[in-house]
């Protein structure tokens, strides 16, 4: 019996084409959405790994500062008067609190710290109430000069130098710089002049040196700028000063639009302005508190953010300690993200020692889709003896 077999040759139908491209639109369509939700996760990572990197290098020029606020300041013999007339910080609108507020000149001794509260920049709108905070220090101004410092003494002839023998910390001429006691920090004046410009160093030079009160008498030396940069130093100190301000251009499209930008501003030995630099970008708030030492017992017993002493001698004796805390946003505008918050919508600025603003959130325009985060930092001045 011969079984005749039948040979197909006419390929798929039709149903099974369909089903076969459904199932594979399918597998598509899972493989694309799960493509995109990667993609997405990614990108907003990235972005928060960015302002997490920019986040710590900002805070780390921050805490430098803090930390050495009061580096070399001069202080004065009869408090508060520091026995010289100078100038500091001129007046603007600009960026909101005029920098003149924060002005020890024309005639005290400066304050390691000063601060207020900031106020709407001119022609600005919206409320900022974060805090502005100027920092005094020779340290500060981060030039070559401000860094460098010596002692000198005067052998009853002639004026002795310490040299470091390197270039980076040896003083050169024509930089400008002040004279400070060693033992009680007081400014040393000559002619009626508190800054000299040096000539013919490292040989003595009469011209470029004060007139020496006694014999043996030991100075530090501290280098403020050059004259190629100023020919007339404003004070005898650099001074910085952090505050927040929104720019009318160049923000950050991925910041809220109701943040702003941490500026450090360096105040200009020339002409008192303040050289800008933005420090962090999409900044909520700027808050600082301070820790004191009120019963002389080296520890803090009083935290504030109001009641910090406004004398220079009382300051240096009393503030042991500064918290400084900032509101920030990670990443970017994220719809599928949801911001968990309290039925007040707000959060706590501050920690278990000091609270120092409970700050609405409905204030920041679709906060829910964006990430918040509280950043302290706790520092101690290095600088006040």
């Amino acid at each position: 019996m011969k079984t005749q077999m039948k040979i197909r040759e006419n390929g798929f139908t039709l149903t099974e084409l369909i089903v076969t491209l459904f199932v594979m639109s399918a597998i598509m369509a899972a493989t694309f959405s799960a493509f995109l939700t990667l993609s997405k996760s990614f990108k907003n990572m990235s972005k928060r790994t960015e302002t997490h990197m920019e986040d710590i290098a900002g805070l780390d020029i921050m805490k430098y500062d803090i930390e050495m606020a009061g580096y070399g300041l001069p202080r004065a013999y009869y408090p508060p008067a520091l026995g010289i007339n100078y100038t500091e910080a001129a007046s603007t609108g600009t960026y909101g609190l005029d920098p003149v507020t924060l002005n020890d000149a024309p005639a005290n001794e400066p304050r390691a710290y000063v601060f207020a509260d900031n106020v709407v920049p001119a022609g600005g709108t919206g409320t900022n109430t974060s805090d502005v905070l100027a920092i005094k220090s020779f340290a500060v101004a981060l030039t070559s000069v401000s860094e460098k410092w010596t002692f000198v003494y005067y052998n009853g002839t002639n004026w002795v130098y310490r040299l470091w023998n390197d270039t980076r910390y040896d003083f050169k001429n024509h930089e400008i710089v002040v004279f400070v006691s060693a033992i009680n920090k007081v400014l040393q004046v000559s002619g009626g002049n508190w800054y000299f410009t040096l000539a013919g160093w490292p040989t003595y030079n009469t011209a470029t040196m004060p007139v020496p009160g006694t014999i043996d008498l030991t100075f530090i030396m501290y280098g403020i700028t050059t004259t190629t940069a100023t020919t007339a130093p404003r004070m005898p100190f650099n001074r910085v000063d952090y505050f927040l301000y929104r720019p009318a251009a160049g923000f950050p499209a991925r910041c809220n639009p109701n943040t702003y930008t941490l500026y450090r501003a360096t105040i200009n030995q020339s002409t008192g302005a303040r050289d800008i630099q933005p420090i962090l970008d999409c900044v909520a708030d700027f808050q600082v508190g301070f820790g004191l030492d009120t019963d002389a017992n080296n520890i803090v017993d009083t935290w504030t953010s109001n009641a910090v002493p406004t004398s220079a001698s009382t300051l240096q004796d009393q503030l042991k300690e500064l918290k400084v805390f900032l509101l920030i946003q990670e990443g970017q505008y994220d719809p599928d993200f949801t911001f968990a918050t309290n039925s007040t919508h707000t959060l706590t600025i501050g920690d278990s020692d000091i609270t120092l603003k409970t700050f609405d959130l409905t204030t920041l325009p679709n906060y829910a889709h964006y990430r918040w985060k509280v950043y302290k930092m706790v520092t101690k001045p290095l600088n006040l003896m």
